[in-house]
Parts: structure tokens; sequence; C-alpha cells
């Protein structure tokens, strides 16, 4: 009997520990505001599902399904709330926002991403390289 009580308290142990490292803790936004331009040169829009394209000023509000097209010479930043990163997308491009390096990143204090998607985290001094598929894209 002692042995059977035993054996549900450490089941139950290990139960709230996995429950506890489920949590939501670092999770990348399914929908809603994804964040906020940063900085604009050119012709920027913004395409969503259903919706006519919209171009990109200043502190003009990004979500997560939005398809950013850059035109010549133009070139655009944007500063992510869930994760603090900052991405920009040079000329001609034609990107999903979530789809980006900067939107699946962990949150942090500074990271440089460059054409091969190298990120250095500040706060964690450790490097990460991933490949990008000819990218103009960069997460700062």
């Amino acid at each position: 009997m002692q042995l059977r009580r035993c054996a549900q308290q450490i089941t139950i142990g290990i139960l709230l520990l996995l429950a506890a490292s489920c949590g939501k803790k670092g999770a990348v936004p399914k929908s809603g505001v994804a964040g906020h331009v940063t900085a604009v040169q050119g012709e920027v829009s913004a395409t969503r599902a259903g919706q006519p394209a919209r171009a990109l000023a200043l502190h003009d509000t990004v979500f997560g399904d939005d398809t950013i097209k850059t035109g010549v010479a133009s070139s655009i930043e944007v500063s992510f709330t869930h994760n603090n990163a900052r991405w920009q997308l040079g000329a001609e491009q034609l990107r999903r926002v979530d789809s980006s390096v900067a939107w699946r990143a962990e949150r942090q204090d500074l990271a440089t991403l460059d054409s091969k998607e190298s990120i250095a985290t500040g706060s964690a001094g450790r490097n990460t390289t991933r490949e990008a598929a000819e990218s103009a894209e960069t997460l700062l």
C-alpha cells in the first residue's frame, strides 16, 4: 500500500513538472499585431489575405500574416513586439512577416543577422548560423 502511494506521488510530481515546462514562455504569436515600422525608405506596402495592399509609413502597425513588398531602392525596418527583434528588408523583396528569421528568433536584447542569417545574441553570448535563401533581410 505504501509503495503504491509513493508511486502515485512520483507520477503526480512528474506530471506537474511536465505541465510547468509546457508554458507559453517565448511563444510566437499566431495572429494579431506583430510590431511597428521603425524605419522606411521609398515605396513599401503590406498585403493581407482578403484586403487591398496598403502603403507603409513610419509607426504603422504590421501584422504577422502581412506580406511586405519593397520597391526599387526601398527598405523597411520593423520592430516585433513579442521578441524585441528588429527586422530589416531591403530593396525589391517580397516576404511574409511570420516567415522571417526575426519572427522566430528568441526574445533578445541584441541580435545581428546578415544575409547568411548569422544570429549573435548579446545577452546569451552565443552564435548560431543558418543558411538563407537569397535573402536581403536583417535581424538587428
